[in-house]
């Protein structure tokens, strides 16, 4: 299925307008006062929007009262949002504000990269290290036989092959499940390594590949064991995304013809990203019902911080009575440095390790879910590392690191009043920045990002290239 008849499959809803912001209700707006075409849904002509609606439109979506909202056009024909084509300018996925085709978000793609990079080091005979000609040979397995179908929110499928070593034959399945916009991306590999920044993830996943020592002991093991195996890889970027950190697993039959799962126990991220976890506050918009300014984000502010050992409780009459969230969330996070520097600074070893390993132990609740046995494997254009939080128990240890705390204000380029950061590093290398917890303001959530900096990395780090 060609990728033009996978984006005619969408339709404009209200809150696509108004979803970050109004960026895209002015630009909405903005055309119809230049008597400009929409596009209507399915790609089967334009039509152009009567400027007397205008009001009926904002007054609509401002309230809420979108469901029941028609308008007409310029010709007096009655429309409706799902009338017309959510476009590049709208927030389409897949497609930029000019109309172009670009990368969905490439993290999730990558899983299915990965997915296909392990079945091809396992499946080659004779083993060897794999190159990007062996996973572009098991991708395009899928684009010949699992077309994308735009009416599914997910797409994917399962690939089975044969791999001969002499007079034993192993049988291999992958199977990949993705949000269908990256899939469409998945089953493209010309689109995705013409990608630079792609490509180079690709490049450093089949790195990885090639020197993980998991991947290469079950490539020995079913190559040499003198047995037929069936082996199946899942590459799982759909179910519970919200709630796991593990993106690849492998199922096959051991010696004693039972079952055997085996989990590939990473976090997968792509890029440059810091981030490593996430805590919100609650919504930002008028229409949130739970809403970061006021008392649900009140409460999520003394639990996310409560969970690194520290104790914000004295500000909430502040918090709750202040001008704007803005405001709120700058009282609490002073609060929270102060304590954090108590801490750090108390003179009472014993009580300090036990605060310090609360610490820790969140900061590893962020990178694992509390799976000791999950690692972080970024992939970046020029290279790939391996974190391991588990490593972090090194800091129990005060006479290895001693460590402090800042809070920063950002200075955003629109001259808007900055949000606050709360950065731990070493106090003997101030340089060297352990985390950071940042507060993150969004149209529609009040978001706390948990960010690694290099002491993190240094700290963690058990392979890379």
């Amino acid at each position: 299925m060609r990728y033009s008849e996978i984006l005619s499959e969408r339709q404009l809803s209200a809150n696509d307008l108004v979803k970050h912001g109004d960026d895209r209700l002015n630009t909405f707006l903005a055309k119809i006062d230049r008597g400009e075409d929409f596009v209507r849904v399915g790609n089967t002509g334009t039509v152009k929007i009567d400027p007397a609606e205008k009001d009926k439109i904002v007054n609509a979506i401002r309230s809420g009262q979108t469901r029941t909202l028609k308008f007409q056009s310029t010709e007096g024909e009655t429309l409706t949002m799902s009338k017309l084509e959510k476009t590049g300018e709208f927030g389409a996925t897949g497609e930029s504000e000019t109309g172009e085709r670009k990368m969905a978000n490439r993290g999730n793609t990558m899983e299915g990269v990965l997915g296909a990079a392990t079945v091809a080091r396992l499946a080659t005979r004779p083993g060897r290290d794999v190159s990007a000609d062996d996973v572009k040979a098991i991708i395009n397995r899928f684009a010949n036989t699992q077309a994308p179908d735009p009416t599914l929110k997910s797409g994917g499928g399962e690939i089975t092959f044969p791999a001969k070593a002499e007079d034993i034959t192993d049988n291999f399945k992958l199977t990949v499940k993705l949000p269908m916009k990256n899939y469409v991306d998945f089953v493209d590999w010309e689109f995705m390594t013409a990608d630079k920044e792609m490509l180079g993830y690709i490049n450093n996943c089949i790195n990885y590949v090639n020197d993980a020592a998991i991947v290469d002991r079950f490539a020995r093991f079913f190559e040499n064991n003198k047995r037929p195996d069936t082996v199946h890889v899942i590459a799982d970027g759909v179910s519970d995304m919200t709630g796991r950190k593990t993106d690849i697993y492998m199922l096959y039959i051991d010696e004693e013809g039972k079952e055997r799962k085996q989990r590939f126990d990473l976090s997968l991220k792509a890029g440059t990203t810091s981030q490593f976890g996430q805590a919100a506050a609650g919504g930002t918009s008028v229409r949130s019902k739970k809403k970061a300014h006021g008392e649900y984000g009140w409460e999520a502010y003394k639990k996310i911080f409560a969970d690194f050992g520290v104790d914000v409780s004295a500000v909430g009459n502040q918090y709750l009575g202040a001008e704007n969230l803005r405001d709120a969330v700058m009282a609490v996070y002073k609060k929270a440095g102060d304590e954090f520097h108590k801490e750090l600074a108390g003179s009472d070893d014993d009580a300090e390790k036990k605060w310090l390993k609360q610490f820790v132990n969140n900061i590893k609740e962020h990178g694992t879910y509390n799976d000791p046995a999950v690692q972080l494997a970024q992939f970046e254009r020029n290279k790939y590392y391996v974190l391991d939080f588990q490593k972090l128990d090194r800091l129990l240890d005060r006479d290895q690191l001693d460590l402090d705390i800042k809070m920063t204000v950002s200075k955003p380029k629109d001259g808007t009043p900055g949000w606050p950061s709360l950065i731990f590093y070493n106090r003997e290398n101030p340089k060297e920045e352990l985390i950071r917890i940042r507060a993150k303001y969004g149209a529609d959530k009040m978001n706390n990002l948990i960010e690694k900096g290099a002491l993190l990395k240094k700290l963690t780090k058990v392979r890379g290239n």
